[in-house]
């Protein structure tokens, strides 16, 4: 069923994002403004995915559709961020 498929993705992202932030914080990197606004946006779309008041599976469909492209765009952005700081605090 899609609902599920879409359901599965969330939880993917969400797992993917725990991910970057327990890097984030594990290796004390210091981010710019900006992005530690990414990371306060992310939380927020998840508590809005938490959110069960949808008026109809399309509705629900389309913000979570929503919410991935927008995570996944953020998440990516702070995975190169990760994988620099790695690079430049390993002299490589």
């Amino acid at each position: 069923m899609i609902e599920d498929d879409v359901e599965a993705m969330m939880t993917k992202t969400r797992e993917y994002y725990n991910f970057i932030k327990r890097m984030i914080e594990r290796e004390s990197i210091v981010l710019k403004q900006d992005d530690l606004d990414i990371l306060v946006n992310i939380d927020s779309y998840f508590s809005i995915q938490s959110d069960e008041t949808w008026n109809s599976l399309q509705e629900k469909s389309m913000i979570y559709k929503n919410i991935l492209s927008t995570c996944i765009a953020y998440l990516q952005r702070l995975d190169r961020i990760t994988k620099e700081y790695k690079i430049f605090r390993n002299g490589e």
